[in-house]
């Protein structure tokens, strides 16, 4: 019943392929991440970056915009190393962990995304 639903939710569908595609945009100009023209045989490609298949997590998210998003190529060796990087580090819990300048830049490009879907 569930995945009828959002079968029939055409504003919720066309609302998170529209901020997915604002998503994918903002790490293609700011990271230089190519657009991916292909996916696995699972999913289903809905506009150039942004393909859609069966996900659990959108099951039981109602008329709300959503994007799950597979960040970068951690299995590109230049893209991991990036990655990889221990630039800065925070603590949780006590026990610090480290990130890279890269990880920041995707996050920036992420809110970039979202804070422009929402105010235009």
């Amino acid at each position: 019943a569930e995945f009828a639903y959002h079968l029939s939710d055409s504003k919720t569908w066309n609302s998170s392929v529209k901020l997915s595609q604002l998503i994918i945009d903002k790490i293609h100009k700011n990271l230089n991440v190519p657009i991916q023209q292909t996916h696995g045989s699972s999913s289903k490609k809905v506009a150039p970056g942004v393909f859609s298949r069966n996900l659990f997590l959108n099951r039981s998210l109602y008329g709300v915009p959503f994007s799950y998003i597979e960040c970068l190529y951690y299995n590109h060796p230049k893209e991991f190393e990036m990655l990889s990087q221990k630039d800065y580090s925070i603590e949780i819990d006590g026990e610090t962990h480290y990130y890279s300048q890269r990880l920041l830049d995707l996050a920036q490009s992420i809110k970039q995304a979202v804070v422009e879907y929402f105010t235009h």
